[in-house]
């Protein structure tokens, strides 16, 4: 049986892996900064398939479901974000406001929508 100090110590060492890998960080002047943002995910359905939109970053998914497209949207804008930091650029831009409301005008049921991190 583990000590409550040896314990606590575990714990912390976890609690620090776990926050290394949720919650990478970089220095900016200094100061510890968190790179996660919250992005929205819109799905529509079209008449014939679930379409996912990130409307920050103008980056679009589909699926057979409103889920399975939003969950295709994450994996996605995810990999942008990746791509992107790799190659010094920006992940995406904004959905123009006349594109986004168009988008869900054009939905023939009822448009479902979840925030996320990444």
């Amino acid at each position: 049986m583990l000590g409550s100090g040896r314990l606590e110590r575990l714990f912390r060492s976890f609690r620090r892996l776990l926050d290394e890998r949720l919650f990478p960080r970089e220095t900016v002047r200094g100061a510890t900064v968190y790179p996660v943002t919250s992005y929205a995910a819109l799905a529509i359905f079209d008449g014939q398939q679930w379409a996912s939109l990130c409307p920050e970053l103008d980056i679009a998914s589909v699926g057979a479901t409103a889920e399975e497209a939003i969950d295709n949207l994450v994996n996605a804008v995810s990999e942008a974000i990746v791509f992107a930091r790799e190659q010094n650029l920006e992940p995406g831009h904004p959905v123009p406001a006349e594109d986004l409301r168009e988008f869900l005008i054009s939905s023939q049921a009822p448009y479902v929508g979840r925030n996320f991190f990444a």
